[in-house]
C-alpha cells in the first residue's frame, strides 16, 4: 500500500504565496455555469490563489496532516503552471516545495537537500504540460480541472443559497459521486483508485461554493479511502479555498545556478520514478494490513 500512501501525499503540494495584483472586473455577460466560468480563465491565462487542508483518519485517530498554500497559472487548457508549497505530518513533519514552469518540475524540500551538493538547492525534473495540468493542484480532486468540475456538477443534488465565503455571496452545490467516476477524467484519481484495488464504488460526498462570477470559492470533500473490522474507516477530508481568480500569476523557474538534473543525483531514478507515479513525498505504509473498501 506504500504506492496509495504516496499518491496521497503528492495531491498535497500546494502553491507558494506569490503576490499578484487583481485583474479588473471584466465587461462580459456573466458565465452561465462554473465550468464555462473556469474555461474563460484559461483563454485568459490568468491564474487563482489557493489554500488547502486535508486531514486522512484512521477508526477516528488523525494519521495524515496537511496545510498548502500558493498559486497556479492558466494557459489554454488548464494549469500549465504553479509554486507550491506543503506542510504534511506524517510520522514526521515534510515540508516541500514545487514549481511547474516550462517542461520541468523543479523540487525542493527536507527530504531532498540531504542529497544535494553544495550551492544546489533545486532538482529538476522532465515532464509534460499533461503532467502539469495534472499535478496543479491543491487537492487531490481537483476542481480547476475542467473535465473534473463537469463530472461533479453533473452529480449535483442540491443548489442552495451558500452565504459569503471571503465576502463574496455564494450558491451552495452539493453531491455525491464516485472515484471511480472521477478516475475516467482525472489521472492521478486514477492511480488512487487503481492503488486501493477496491471492487466496489467509493462514494465521495462533496461541496461547492460558487460565487455570482460562476468561479468556486471554496470545495470540500470526504470518503471512505480502506476499511477494516479492526481498526475502522480510513477516512480522507480536505477543504480548499480559493481567491483572487484573474491574477496574472508569475511562475519563474528558480535560477540554474541553484539546479541540479535529478538524473546527476544517487537516488535520481527512484525520484524519476516516484514522480512519474504522482509520488513527490515519501512516506511510510500506515495501511498495511488494510483492505480496500466502501
Amino acid at each position: 500500500m506504500k504506492k496509495l500512501v504516496a499518491i496521497l501525499a503528492a495531491s498535497l503540494i500546494a502553491p507558494a504565496l506569490v503576490t499578484a495584483a487583481a485583474a479588473p472586473a471584466s465587461a462580459a455577460a456573466a458565465p452561465r455555469d462554473p465550468v464555462v466560468a473556469l474555461k474563460r480563465q484559461f483563454a485568459k491565462k490568468t491564474g487563482v490563489r489557493v489554500a488547502d487542508s486535508m486531514r486522512l483518519s484512521l477508526g477516528g485517530a488523525v494519521l495524515l496532516r496537511a496545510r498548502a498554500e500558493g498559486v497556479m497559472r492558466f494557459g489554454p487548457y488548464g494549469v500549465n503552471a504553479f509554486d507550491l508549497k506543503t506542510v504534511t505530518v506524517l510520522d514526521k513533519t515534510v515540508k516541500s516545495r514545487v514549481i511547474a514552469s516550462g517542461s520541468n518540475f523543479y523540487l525542493q524540500g527536507n527530504q531532498i537537500s540531504k542529497e544535494l551538493p553544495e550551492g544546489k538547492e533545486w532538482v529538476r525534473v522532465p515532464t509534460t504540460q499533461a503532467g502539469i495540468r495534472s499535478m496543479g493542484a491543491a487537492s487531490l480532486i481537483n476542481v480547476t480541472d475542467a473535465k473534473v468540475l463537469r463530472a461533479l456538477l453533473a452529480t449535483t443534488k442540491t443548489r442552495t443559497p451558500g452565504g459569503r465565503v471571503a465576502g463574496a455571496k455564494t450558491v451552495l452545490y452539493r453531491g455525491t459521486v464516485t472515484l471511480q467516476r472521477l478516475a475516467k477524467v482525472s489521472q492521478p484519481i486514477r492511480a488512487l483508485v487503481k492503488a486501493t484495488q477496491s471492487k466496489k464504488p467509493i462514494r465521495v460526498s462533496w461541496r461547492l461554493w460558487v460565487a455570482g462570477d460562476q468561479l468556486p470559492r471554496r470545495f470540500t470533500s470526504s470518503f471512505v479511502l480502506l476499511s477494516d473490522p479492526s481498526t475502522g474507516s480510513t477516512v480522507l477530508t480536505s477543504d480548499t479555498r480559493f481567491s483572487h481568480w484573474g491574477t496574472r500569476t508569475p511562475v519563474q523557474a528558480p535560477p540554474a545556478s541553484t539546479v541540479i538534473d535529478v538524473n546527476d543525483l544517487e537516488s535520481g531514478e527512484e525520484l524519476a520514478e516516484d514522480l512519474s507515479g504522482q509520488t513527490l513525498v515519501p512516506l511510510g505504509d500506515p495501511y498495511e494490513g488494510l483492505s480496500a473498501g466502501s
